[in-house]
């Protein structure tokens, strides 16, 4: 397990649990900026950010008290698409890649001043290993990562695959995985060397995820409707796993060693690669689990739901949303909180989560 995993789950242990009481409840809707999809939360500062399209603003949301603030991105041109969001929560950053304007957007959690980094073509995806520091900014357009370095900001760049879309990061073996779907390939970037290797998967790949414990990587392959799972220690295809149609996401929880994807939820054993079917809400778009509490939300978008599994049992609670069309969740850890944001409503939903068993 990751130092970083270690020290929020230690944080947790020491947090009061009396205001968990309530579960899957929804608590409020807060006002964002305009069409939010991508979200994500920093547990350490209790601090949540939606970044808005166009990519003129992010909203910081106040987890506590729900209050917001609105952060301008700079200058950005009138077609600029906000496509990413990720956190560094040891040095309080955030990095929001900009689609239009080839660059990251980069927000100082604790001042709000922003800068910026040139990086390659149509970036739209971002990655952060918290515990080397690096930015990892994937470029469809020109078949690059650009890897940042989270102090000086340089750059550097990493040649990969055929329009690139997915990313993920194994912590402990700091090795990087990109899905490259117009070649069906992943390439795995070496963190300390950045020399590279590929690996075949399926057709089409997109989300990537990893487990850091048991150094597997699962690859949501869009058109071949399975995953590809890949040694993190030998960078080798090990397995193709049938799932439901499209796999648009996918999730793990390190700790039960279980994987979740998308369309219909299929939940996959890490251990033996039995898979068992979950039925969810219509046209899920995004899935995140809560590892300490063991507990899976999807934002259905085609109905405006929650769906809440208990990982222990496979069992589905739906929560009805009032924001339309739900797209992105961020979990944060500490607070038992869920946030979806409702790129339809300008909006975000705040969920109360699954309390400890």
């Amino acid at each position: 397990m990751s130092q970083f995993k270690k020290t929020l789950i230690l944080v947790l242990t020491f947090t009061s649990l009396s205001s968990l009481a309530l579960a899957q409840t929804v608590v409020g809707t807060i006002p964002v900026g305009a069409h939010p999809q991508a979200i994500a939360a920093n547990p350490f500062t209790n601090r949540i950010y939606t970044a808005d399209e166009p990519a003129s603003q992010l909203t910081e949301i106040d987890g506590a008290s729900g209050a917001t603030t609105s952060i301008p991105l700079g200058p950005t041109s009138e077609q600029s698409l906000a496509a990413a969001i990720a956190i560094n929560p040891i040095t309080n950053k955030i990095y929001v890649v900009n689609v239009v304007d080839n660059n990251v957007v980069i927000v100082d959690g604790a001042t709000r001043a922003v800068s910026f980094v040139s990086v390659g073509l149509h970036p739209t995806a971002v990655a952060v290993n918290p515990l080397a520091n690096k930015i990892y900014a994937v470029n469809s357009d020109d078949g690059t990562v650009s890897v940042i370095d989270g102090v000086s900001n340089t750059v550097k760049t990493v040649t990969v695959g055929a329009s690139p879309l997915g990313i993920a990061i194994d912590l402990s073996a700091n090795k990087i995985f990109v899905s490259n779907s117009n070649s069906n390939t992943v390439t795995v970037i070496n963190g300390n060397t950045l020399k590279t290797s590929t690996v075949a998967v399926g057709n089409y790949p997109d989300r990537i995820a990893v487990n850091s414990l048991t150094h597997k990587v699962y690859v949501a392959n869009l058109l071949s409707n399975n995953v590809t799972v890949i040694n993190s220690s030998n960078d080798k295809a090990t397995a193709s796993i049938p799932t439901g149609i499209y796999p648009v996401d996918l999730c793990i929880n390190e700790i039960t060693n279980k994987i979740y994807v998308l369309g219909l939820v299929t939940v996959i054993s890490g251990g033996t690669n039995a898979t068992t079917s979950v039925p969810v809400g219509a046209n899920p778009e995004a899935i995140g689990v809560d590892e300490i509490r063991n507990a899976i939300y999807v934002a259905n978008d085609g109905d405006n739901s929650v769906s809440v599994i208990r990982g222990s049992t496979n069992a589905v609670t739906t929560v009805p949303t009032p924001g339309l069309s739900p797209s992105g969740l961020a979990v944060n850890l500490l607070s038992n909180q869920v946030y979806f944001s409702n790129i339809s409503q300008d909006n975000v939903t705040v969920l109360n989560g699954v309390p400890l068993p």
